[in-house]
């Protein structure tokens, strides 16, 4: 059954290329996209109407609409192949442009250097352009009725968020997220606020993080009611006897317990802690860094910290 799948997204993704027997034609900017009802139209309410109702597009077969025509391919690879490449569209030499980054990304967490400082030097990762795009597939998904789209861009979207992590980059995804172009009330807020949530520790003294609070209320509010949950949830653990008179999650000591702000597991030693945030979480528990990889951090620990 998988190599009979294979053979028919394979057969697919060929009429999506040369737009063999196509019978609809979707003109975004300067670009065209030669596609066929029987496959975009059962996926998409909005193409279906607009193919096949009293439409003048009915008739000539030919739907015009107004958006990034990159976003538009990957749209439409996704309607062919039940997929999509989050790569960020390449200008001028990718290969260079892409290692770069990379590396540059690289050295600024192997440094320690801090997201301001990143910003300062233009130094952002290369992923972090994923995470945006992802972002703007589903809001085309929203806006063209496309549901699996959507399911895709969201758990594309949260591995975004687990695997590349930099708080500049997720600044400017809160923005993208609650800004006017986003549907309200949309899916991705739960993702965005339950990683917020993972990483205060180095967003709250984080200037741009600051601004971005001030730009959206919404976000505040949401990241405030997820915070006030999860004091409820800590207060409701017997064993957990949290001081009412220091805010959680930013509790790292009660009594003879240690916490991790991260997850709110206990610990009884802070060495333990440590070895948790570092393996678990790429976090150096005593400067607060966040970084990369749990090498990273390990290596961090043994040569500014003297391990554990």
């Amino acid at each position: 059954m998988t190599t009979e799948f294979g053979t028919l997204r394979a057969l697919l993704s060929r009429i999506r290329e040369n737009g063999q027997f196509s019978d609809l034609t979707v003109r975004c900017q300067s670009s065209s996209f030669h596609v066929h009802r029987c496959i975009v139209c059962p996926q998409s309410p909005f193409f279906d109407k607009a193919a096949n109702g009293d439409f003048k597009e009915a008739k000539t077969r030919v739907v015009y609409i107004h958006d990034d025509p990159f976003i538009v391919s990957k749209m439409f690879d996704f309607l062919y192949r039940a997929d999509y490449d989050d790569s960020p569209e390449i200008t001028d030499d990718p290969a260079a442009k892409s290692e770069t980054a990379a590396e540059d990304h690289d050295a600024a967490n192997q440094e320690g250097i801090s997201p301001t400082e990143r910003i300062a030097q233009g130094v952002l990762s290369w992923q972090w352009r994923r995470a945006q795009i992802n972002v703007q597939i589903y809001i085309m998904a929203d806006k063209y009725l496309i549901e699996g789209l959507k399911d895709i861009s969201k758990r594309k979207l949260d591995s975004n968020l687990r695997n590349d992590w930099d708080d500049c980059g997720f600044v400017a995804v809160v923005s993208d997220v609650y800004g006017s172009q986003c549907p309200p009330r949309s899916d991705l807020r739960e993702i965005l606020i339950k990683f917020a949530l993972r990483h205060l520790g180095t967003l709250k003294g984080f200037r741009q993080f600051d601004d971005v609070r001030k730009d959206h209320p919404e976000f505040v509010y949401e990241l405030s009611t997820a915070l006030i949950e999860r004091v409820i949830e800590l207060e409701k653990r017997p064993c957990q006897s949290v001081s009412r008179s220091v805010p959680v999650p930013f509790v790292r000591q009660t009594l003879s317990h240690f916490y991790c702000r991260l997850c709110t597991r206990t610990f009884d030693s802070r060495t333990s802690l440590r070895q948790h945030d570092t393996a678990r979480h790429s976090w150096c528990t005593d400067c607060g860094r966040s970084f990369r990889s749990p090498k990273q951090a390990r290596d961090h620990r043994l040569n500014r910290h003297d391990g554990f």
